[in-house]
């Protein structure tokens, strides 16, 4: 994803492109990311999924076995003597941990990282916040020292393209299938797209149960109730390669549903990858694709009305459709 111009301006962006020689924040994180490899290399070659911690302690880095004081996840910045450290939850599951060490990482390659404490902030990055500029580029070097080039190039290039073989792909280097898929979308060669979708109500349905009178309540109507049952698998954001981009389009719309008859809800109501060829209409792009829908681990409180899973979707082009069909989901190998 393209950053707005006002990012190039960030001071702390200034700083990285000024220190790499480079005009793409996104290539300049690369670079330093090239370079802390290299540090491992005085231990033999190496190949994912890379040990973050021994990064850590090679970086001078203290790794501490205090709890992050200012995140939920991880943090880092000088310890009680001065020493830059490195504070972790390790109550977090591994795949958690290992991106936030990552995107901790990240933060020392902006100037003045050691001088206060930065942190892992949770939430979608908004770029009217001048920080979350920085905080994405943090994200992005996680995701540069997870899944690593040339290595994860290769194996996405060498790999059959199903459902099953992408959530192996994701556990082979020990991150989540969320970070896997966007790594993914973004290396691809290919005209590949991936969406996230999530269980959700229209935006117009979404406030359906305000304003309910006391009187329906008292009848045992419950409109939170009602409307927990309608809600569909919709569009959160996607993420797609260059080739895509110039086929179709480089946004996704949000909140654009998927028809119900796709393999998109076959996978969460299994929790199990699922594959199909089926046509697909989410505004901007509309066509006869291959699917791989792949579950999401989902927190209760974001399941669907039956308690399905949140699904990821490999878009892969097909011929172009003049007139929409409905889904067929036949799980298998293509």
């Amino acid at each position: 994803m393209p950053l707005p111009i006002a990012a190039l301006r960030h001071p702390d962006v200034v700083g990285l492109l000024r220190d790499t020689g480079e005009a793409d924040p996104t290539l300049a994180i690369r670079r330093k990311v090239e370079g802390v490899i290299e540090h491992l290399r005085c231990f033999g070659d190496p190949s994912p999924p890379l040990d973050l911690l021994v990064l850590v302690s090679l970086l001078g880095i203290r790794v501490s076995d205090r709890s992050p004081a200012h995140s939920e996840d991880a943090e880092i910045g000088p310890g009680e003597d001065g020493r830059l450290e490195l504070r972790l939850n390790r109550e977090r599951p591994e795949v958690r941990r290992r991106f936030s060490i990552g995107h901790e990482i990240g933060h020392t390659f902006f100037p003045g990282y050691d001088r206060s404490v930065k942190t892992r902030r949770p939430r979608k990055r908004d770029w009217s916040d001048p920080e979350d500029v920085v905080e994405y580029l943090c994200d992005r070097a996680a995701s540069e020292l997870l899944f690593p080039l040339p290595w994860f190039a290769e194996d996405v290039a060498g790999r059959p393209r199903t459902a099953e073989s992408l959530i192996a792909l994701a556990d082979d280097y020990k991150a989540s299938r969320e970070a896997m898929l966007r790594r993914y979308a973004e290396v691809h060669e290919e005209a590949v797209a991936v969406v996230f979708l999530e269980w959700k109500l229209k935006p117009t349905q979404s406030n359906a149960w305000q304003g309910v009178s006391a009187g329906d309540m008292l009848l045992d109507i419950d409109p939170r109730e009602e409307a927990e049952g309608r809600k569909r698998l919709r569009v959160d954001y996607g993420i797609v390669s260059d080739c895509f981009s110039a086929r179709f389009a480089r946004h996704i719309p949000a909140d654009k549903s998927v028809d119900t008859a796709s393999v998109a809800y076959l996978a969460a109501r299994s929790g199990r990858g699922s594959d199909a060829e089926e046509w697909l209409d989410l505004g901007s792009v509309r066509g006869r694709f291959r699917v791989n829908a792949v579950p999401i681990p989902t927190p209760p409180g974001s399941r669907g009305p039956s308690g399905e899973s949140m699904v990821s979707l490999v878009l892969t082009p097909l011929e172009q459709q003049k007139s929409p069909r409905r889904a067929t989901h036949k799980p298998g190998w293509f």
